[in-house]
């Protein structure tokens, strides 16, 4: 599995990659989304930096909460946007899976699902060593 580095403080906030090492999070925070979403992955983005700064504890329940208990997921939410990730190994503190336009009241149970598999592969590959982590361009 391939990772890629969003930001790199005090902590690390990374985002899955393909096998080609392309970034779907990576792209949309960098201009992929609509213009109607841009102004809110721009925001994204600084609550990132903020992440890799100084961690969750300045975010309230209702700007980063549990979507799933088994395994852990979250959402950071930013208007209509939600990032989902989990938390990773060490300093690696999130592990971002998918940027979703929020639709309903519940999570999207095919993005938990998503996920949860993104989760699996993501300790595969820290436990067999095979995790490739691309730095900051």
């Amino acid at each position: 599995m391939k990772i890629r580095i969003l930001a790199n403080g005090k902590f690390k906030v990374s985002a899955i990659a393909d096998e080609d090492g392309e970034c779907p999070v990576y792209n949309d925070l960098k201009g992929n989304l609509s213009s109607q979403y841009e102004r809110y992955g721009n925001n994204l983005l600084d609550k990132i930096d903020r992440i890799s700064d100084g961690g969750f504890d300045s975010f309230s329940s209702k700007l980063v909460h549990e979507i799933c208990k088994k395994p852990k997921l979250y959402e950071l939410i930013q208007g209509k946007l939600r990032l989902i990730f989990f938390h990773g190994k060490g300093e690696m503190i999130a592990v971002c899976t998918e940027i979703i336009i929020k639709k309903t009241q519940k999570a999207d149970p095919s993005a938990v699902r998503r996920a949860k598999d993104a989760y699996k592969a993501y300790w595969l590959s820290v436990d067999n060593g095979s995790l490739n982590v691309i730095e900051e361009e």
